[in-house]
């Protein structure tokens, strides 16, 4: 068996005041405690209380970005208020912002509503950003956290972010799963210069599930395709394990511009009118970084 040290090398061990830096790189500090084998990959990260007793995993801790040199940064965003940092939001009382004392990395979340009854195959909020200039390489990491009841709709289809580019929101970013089956972290292809338009993009068998009532980070990077020809990418990681990395894409035609312009939380429920939720249910975000180049 492999030594434990050897295995887990950049062991922390610091008492009381411990800064953690997640996927954004911003900082958050657990009080009272002792954090132990704070590393990315090891499996057996715990937390000890001053009276040593065992209190929870360290999950949503995430000390690694894999966003790529040379982005500008477009936003940070905190969840301090609805309109923020080029965020705009159009409005209804299903978009909150609020405090969460298990937020990732900030003291406030933004939070999207789904009430009973609710009808699928639209959104209950749509907030977005837009993307300045000519960008053809767009890296967005957010922390996401769906309720634990939430039910997948039965087309599977989850919507969180859409990220548009030549006039479409032609990548869409996805917790994919129905009823109370796993969600996974399914990129798709809308409108796409392909026969049909249409491409789902599926995660591998090892990328971490979706779980329900957790915390997870997922970054993505996009790259346009150049003058109608297949030669597009997207890579996706999910707590900071790769979770898919496609190379080949056709995602925009020769005659539509190849830049990004816009991201929207736009997070739609179900592919198909008429069918209902049986109960509410909330997806949380935290921490939303969006740059490009």
């Amino acid at each position: 068996m492999q030594n434990e040290s050897a295995r887990c090398s950049n062991v922390v061990v610091k008492p009381v005041w411990i800064p953690v830096l997640n996927a954004g790189n911003a900082s958050r500090l657990l009080t009272s405690a002792l954090v132990l084998s704070i590393v990315a990959g090891c499996s057996d990260r715990q937390v000890l209380g001053p009276s040593g007793l065992d209190l929870a995993p360290v999950a949503a801790v995430v000390p690694i970005s894999n966003e790529p040199s040379g982005m500008s940064l477009l936003s940070a965003r905190a969840f301090n208020a609805r309109v923020e940092d080029g965020w705009l939001d159009r409005g209804g009382l299903a978009f909150s912002v609020k405090p969460d004392a298990t937020a990732p990395s900030s003291a406030n979340i933004g939070s999207a509503f789904y009430h009973v009854g609710y009808v699928a195959g639209t959104a209950p909020i749509n907030t977005w950003h837009t993307v300045p200039g000519n960008m053809t390489t767009i890296y967005l990491a957010f922390s996401v956290r769906l309720s634990p009841n939430w039910v997948g709709h039965s087309s599977g289809v989850g919507k969180i972010f859409h990220l548009w580019i030549g006039g479409f929101n032609r990548v869409v970013l996805s917790a994919t799963g129905v009823g109370s089956a796993p969600l996974r972290a399914r990129i798709s292809l809308q409108r796409a210069n392909i026969p049909g338009g249409s491409l789902n993009l599926d995660p591998y068998p090892a990328a971490p599930d979706l779980t329900r009532g957790v915390w997870h980070r997922w970054e993505v990077i996009a790259v346009a395709n150049t003058g109608g020809q297949a030669n597009g990418s997207i890579q996706w990681w999910v707590d900071g394990v790769p979770a898919g990395s496609v190379t080949g894409l056709n995602i925009v035609p020769a005659n539509c511009l190849n830049r990004w312009t816009q991201v929207n939380w736009n997070p739609t429920w179900g592919g198909q009118l008429g069918t209902t939720l049986p109960a509410s249910q909330t997806m949380d975000m935290d921490d939303v970084r969006l740059s490009a180049k």
